[in-house]
């Protein structure tokens, strides 16, 4: 069986990393050989959120392109929290807030790399920011939140990056997505 590799894209909060373990526990369930590739933004040295710069998003995009080709290479079946489009849109985000020129090239250093790498998905799936959950002002990364589903979905239109949005409640994005998969030969139902 060739492996498949699954990414889930989208802002922050948008429950990618809950989708993501919910779907493993069904799929092993099934008798699926799978894992969770987990985001590296918690290890990153540098700043993340709305800290971040093109230097962070470089490391995060290295680092977790290593996580997904480990689990890649012993898994059946990768779910893939975050993808290299969230890396890039939140370069580009970072960019916009600091426009120089080594950020600029940077940019497109990050711009070609996390593009080639968005082709190792098998499946990408978009969750969108739920509109019916009430967020407190408190919460930091709210308009972030706007702006970077934004930009990954120029990234995606932009760029042709085929994917498939979920548009169910976040309490049944991983029951959507899980009745996608199911569809493919190469996962046991």
């Amino acid at each position: 069986m060739k492996p498949i590799k699954i990414g889930i894209t989208g802002s922050n909060n948008t429950g990618k990393t809950t989708a993501a373990y919910d779907i493993v526990a069904k799929l092993r369930k099934r008798g699926n050989k799978a894992d969770v590739a987990h985001e590296s933004v918690r290890y990153c040295p540098k700043g993340v959120k709305e800290r971040t710069d093109i230097g962070s998003q470089l490391w995060i995009f290295g680092r977790q392109m290593q996580i997904e080709e480990v689990m890649a290479a012993h898994e059946d079946i990768t779910i893939c929290d975050k993808t290299s489009i969230d890396t890039y849109c939140y370069g580009k985000w970072a960019y916009l807030k600091n426009p120089t020129p080594d950020n600029y090239t940077r940019l497109y250093l990050l711009d070609k790399l996390t593009l080639d790498y968005s082709k190792t998905y098998d499946y990408i799936f978009l969750l969108p920011i739920d509109k019916k959950i009430k967020y407190h002002q408190w919460i930091e990364g709210i308009d972030q939140r706007k702006e970077i589903d934004i930009l990954i979905r120029n990234r995606l239109k932009e760029a042709k990056i085929k994917y498939i949005e979920i548009k169910a409640p976040l309490k049944d994005i991983s029951s959507e997505i899980l009745s996608i998969l199911l569809k493919d030969k190469n996962i046991k139902y």
